[in-house]
């Protein structure tokens, strides 16, 4: 039981509709095969075949949960650029924030503080 757990599996006391292996022992009941050989997905192996069969059902469980892995990432890799859109069009609908001098006294805007007072004051002008 610890081996099949270890490899992924789930041991179970019956053959049900679920089953897809019934490991056959010495003292295996005849209704347990009965059942197993009524069900048509179940196959009845031995010990030995499943020995044989395990390297094989490990390799396939861990190119599962890799591509299952890369399944995830591609969903977060969507999901980051859609947030990145939504923000780039949420950004292009806002109006800029206006500068705010929090230094200066009145809180008076910036671009209202430094206003050129004269047409002297505009560079360039000579």
């Amino acid at each position: 039981e610890d081996l099949i757990k270890r490899h992924g599996g789930r041991v179970t006391g019956s053959v049900s509709g679920k089953t897809d292996f019934l490991v056959a022992g010495t003292d295996c009941g005849s209704s347990k095969i009965k059942s197993a050989k009524e069900k048509t997905e179940c196959v009845i192996i031995t010990e030995d075949g499943l020995i044989s069969l395990l390297p094989k059902l490990s390799k396939e469980k861990e190119e599962e949960e890799e591509a299952n892995a890369r399944k995830q990432q591609e969903q977060q890799e969507q999901e980051r650029q859609k947030a990145k859109a939504a923000a780039a069009a949420a950004a292009a609908d806002s109006p800029a924030p206006m500068a705010i001098d929090s230094a200066g006294g009145g809180g008076d805007l910036w671009v209202t503080k430094h206003k050129p007072k004269t047409t002297d004051d505009v560079v360039g002008n000579q």
